[in-house]
């Protein structure tokens, strides 16, 4: 669909209801840097984290804004970001951060400081050989089983404690399609990784994708049942 940009973030938040929704494509064009609605929507996540300490003992920990009057598109940015557990940017002058290695830790590390999945980092605090399966060698060495026996197995198991599942949890991976570029002769690149694995995530957990409306995007993207959204078309 095409939507204009101030309404980008009503959209996302309503997509993110949708049970049988993997989660929300957003296409940008070629002339757009696909970093900005996501970055906006990370660093409003970072101030709930910043109200929640993920090492307290005492209390429960939320995801839940403590809201003040604002404009109905900030309403909706601060929704979306209080549903934010993980955030990866693909960087086509970085090349671990097009690695699937280093997604795959660095998810890993993204939803361990998460407050909404405050189970998943006791988990990780408590067996240490669930952290060996973390490390960037193993990660490097078996990235799917990495992701399968380090976070997924896990994240299935805690559903249900303090409210883990309760409500939708999203990834955000920004400029997907630069990760293109690194992809190795032998091996995915992170989305064609992501589309392999993709049925074995949680319901509740949610994508949030950006990518450039051309080839590479196309390519980048391919097999990945996201709804689509082209932002900053003005229509």
């Amino acid at each position: 669909m095409y939507i204009q940009k101030n309404y980008v973030f009503s959209e996302l938040h309503a997509q993110t209801s949708y049970t049988q929704n993997f989660g929300s494509l957003c296409r940008y064009r070629t002339d757009t840097s696909t970093t900005v609605l996501d970055r906006r929507a990370v660093l409003h996540t970072l101030s709930i984290r910043r109200k929640y300490n993920p090492l307290s003992i005492s209390g429960s920990p939320s995801n839940k804004l403590q809201r003040s009057p604002c404009s109905p598109v900030a309403e909706s940015l601060q929704m979306v970001a209080s549903h934010v557990v993980a955030y990866h940017f693909c960087q086509v002058d970085n090349a671990p951060t097009c690695s699937v290695p280093e997604f795959v830790h660095s998810l890993a590390a993204q939803l361990s400081q998460a407050p909404a999945l405050r189970p998943y980092y006791n988990q990780l605090m408590t067996d240490y050989e669930l952290r060996t399966k973390l490390t960037r060698g193993y990660c490097l060495a078996r990235p799917d089983q990495a992701l399968e026996e380090g976070i997924l197995e896990p994240l299935r198991s805690v559903q249900g404690l303090d409210g883990v599942g309760a409500s939708p949890c999203m990834v955000v991976v920004d400029g997907l399609c630069d990760s293109e570029p690194h992809r190795p002769d032998r091996g995915d690149s992170i989305g064609s990784f992501l589309s392999r694995h993709l049925d074995s995530f949680p319901a509740w957990i949610k994508f949030l994708v950006t990518i450039r409306s051309d080839a590479r995007g196309q390519t980048a993207v391919k097999g990945l049942p996201f709804h689509q959204i082209r932002y900053n078309y003005i229509y």
